[in-house]
């Protein structure tokens, strides 16, 4: 379970020498170079030939069974957060807990969905959206972890972004930052 890797990234060496090593507090604007926090021949993909379970994202915030590594590319203050980046996807951490998952192009999921499905074949599936702003809906769970899961699309339907999923999002920032 993803909550898992969380504590175990902050009790571990690599946390321990990503906050030694990062000015966490100062905007950096370049990826993390160190070859102690970053490996940058680890292309391996993450999630390759596994079949993500759309109830399990929405419901648990359960993504496969990650096995991490040192990410290809570290952004300290990036997206909300520390960002590790890796073949075929993103994580983002808020401090030592992971708060952000941006799937890659190529992710696959359960009812024969893909991250390049379109609408239609995304709302078959899991119904009316929690938010509709334009082209983003917002589907949001209220298990633990309270999850939302974001899909983008064109104006014509068709894939703008690969899905995110976030973990216990703030209400108020959320829905404030999906209307504008």
């Amino acid at each position: 379970m993803l909550v898992s890797i969380c504590s175990n990234a902050a009790d571990g060496y690599f946390y321990k020498s990503f906050t030694t090593l990062v000015d966490t507090n100062r905007l950096q604007l370049e990826h993390v170079r160190n070859p102690i926090l970053v490996d940058t021949n680890n292309t391996s993909p993450k999630l390759a030939n596994t079949v993500l379970s759309v109830e399990q994202i929405r419901n648990e915030g359960r993504v496969g069974s990650l096995r991490l590594g040192r990410p290809k590319w570290l952004h300290p203050n990036c997206d909300g957060g520390h960002r590790m980046d890796f073949a075929d996807c993103s994580l983002v951490f808020a401090g030592n807990s992971l708060s952000k998952i941006r799937l890659g192009d190529m992710a696959n999921f359960g009812h024969g969905l893909s991250a390049s499905s379109n609408l239609k074949d995304w709302t078959q599936v899991l119904g009316k959206p929690t938010v509709q702003n334009g082209v983003s809906y917002v589907y949001e769970s209220n298990g633990k972890p309270r999850t939302v899961l974001l899909l983008t699309f064109h104006e014509n339907g068709e894939t703008l972004f690969p899905p995110t999923l976030y973990l216990d999002p703030p209400l108020t920032n959320w829905f404030k930052k999906v209307r504008q």
